[in-house]
């Protein structure tokens, strides 16, 4: 699958607010928490626990470091769907405006995981499946320890910077057995020498 139609960013990139800034662009992503998602919004089959190290906006480009667990009541793989929410701050900074961003793969769950989040499905399922191979998780608990994650997204080269939550889902037909939230930031992409 190729890049999404992102043309509204692209053209967003041209965009400056009165100081000049840049309203969006390449970017670096950090996570600041992830949290699940309200009890009536996932039948819980897959389930998440996890932490993670604070970023240092002195070495940007120092991965964080993540620990957990992931645990699967059934076989994970390409019968799932997947929907991703990208939720942005209301100005006064408030509460969450829904629906900024919205990905909807109604098939192929598990591979689109894959090919969208490389790095993050390597730190989660990497030793379950490698590159080339089916995309099935059987179930189990599978722990994350100390593992370092890169936030790259392929087909998402550019992104208004801010403060965010990403809302994912995960089900089959009309179950919902996964659902995980991640409060994010995505600053400009510091340009090499320039740091600190």
């Amino acid at each position: 699958m190729g890049p999404y139609p992102l043309y509204l960013l692209w053209a967003a990139q041209l965009a400056r607010t009165v100081a000049g800034a840049p309203f969006a662009g390449p970017f670096l992503a950090y996570v600041d928490k992830f949290s699940r998602c309200a009890d009536d919004e996932s039948t819980n089959r897959i389930l998440m626990t996890m932490t993670i190290t604070p970023f240092n906006i002195r070495e940007p480009y120092a991965l964080q470091i993540v620990n957990g667990k992931l645990s699967f009541n059934r076989t994970f793989d390409d019968t799932y769907w997947t929907r991703t929410r990208i939720d942005s701050r209301s100005t006064d900074g408030h509460r969450w405006m829904k629906n900024a961003f919205l990905f909807n793969f109604p098939s192929k769950g598990c591979s689109v995981f894959r090919e969208q989040a490389p790095d993050w499905y390597r730190v989660l399922l990497g030793d379950v499946i490698t590159s080339g191979k089916e995309c099935t998780v059987p179930p189990g608990v599978y722990p994350i320890e100390k593992q370092s994650v890169n936030w790259t997204f392929p087909n998402v080269p550019i992104m208004p910077y801010g403060f965010m939550r990403f809302h994912s889902t995960f089900g089959r037909a009309r179950e919902t057995d996964f659902c995980f939230q991640a409060e994010f930031h995505s600053i400009p992409r510091p340009k090499p020498g320039n740091i600190g």
